[in-house]
């Protein structure tokens, strides 16, 4: 049936509007009766009431309603406008959009990631516990420090040492390691091979557990001489092994030389 294209309106002027009366609330209830001659007013009224309503329904379309029930569309609900504020209809045009929740990252729950991912934020993680965990700059800066050396006391009867950077020193790593570095010249020409560099030089943590012995180099006349580095077990004693008595002059370097501290 098609929608009427007049309305009934009915007692809109003001005369008209003046010529209406309400019905009683016990003659709306009990509506007419037989015999009975209703005044003019009363028709005006009822009629300007229905001429009234059916504007309202006409125009529902363009009224911005609250539904307080739940409403089942069979056929569905059309729009289109995109929806804007949180509580607007969403259309199926934006949903096909969206990307399936089986496809995305969520925020909780453990899931597999493919592809290379790029991230424009270096993303925050926990410490880590297990193998093939994340760890952050933080966690690897602590178990790297950097190196904090300590000079140590040259046996000056035979040696002098660099200064500053160069200094004859020791650093343990993190994993146990102790570094030497540094150089010291000798000041004399002893005879025998095993000469002490520094008695007592490494303290107990930072010795080995039986005497080491590590290549290093001396610096004679332009001519480079291998020479071993033997650190004492029993005293912490650095000392130069050598083949040959080395020579008051000759410079030796100790950077490079690492062992294993087992005590």
């Amino acid at each position: 049936m098609a929608q009427p294209t007049d309305l009934p309106t009915w007692a809109t002027s003001a005369t008209g509007i003046a010529g209406t009366t309400a019905p009683t609330s016990g003659q709306q209830l009990d509506g007419w009766v037989p015999g009975q001659k209703p005044p003019a007013q009363y028709f005006n009224w009822w009629q300007n009431r229905v001429g009234q309503w059916l504007s309202y329904l006409k125009n529902l379309t363009n009224e911005a309603l609250t539904w307080s029930a739940k409403h089942t569309f069979a056929a569905g609900l059309a729009s289109s406008v995109a929806p804007s504020a949180a509580t607007d209809v969403v259309r199926k045009t934006e949903l096909d959009t969206k990307a399936a929740d089986s496809a995305v990252v969520h925020l909780a729950g453990a899931e597999s990631v493919a592809g290379v991912k790029t991230f424009s934020s270096s993303p925050v993680v926990p410490t880590p516990v297990a193998s093939g965990e994340a760890a952050s700059k933080g966690y690897v800066d602590g178990k790297f420090p950097a190196p904090s050396w300590t000079n140590f006391t040259l046996n000056t009867s035979a040696w002098t040492g660099g200064t500053g950077a160069f200094a004859p020193a020791y650093w343990k790593d993190s994993f146990g390691v102790v570094h030497l570095k540094g150089y010291a010249i000798a000041t004399v020409s002893p005879g025998g091979t095993l000469v002490p560099i520094g008695a007592g030089a490494l303290p107990i943590g930072s010795r080995p557990l039986g005497d080491r012995v590590v290549a290093s180099t001396s610096w004679r006349s332009g001519a480079a001489r291998s020479v071993g580095i033997h650190m004492t077990a029993s005293d912490g004693s650095i000392s130069v092994d050598q083949t040959t008595a080395h020579l008051s002059g000759d410079v030796l370097y100790l950077d490079g030389v690492t062992f294993v501290a087992e005590q």
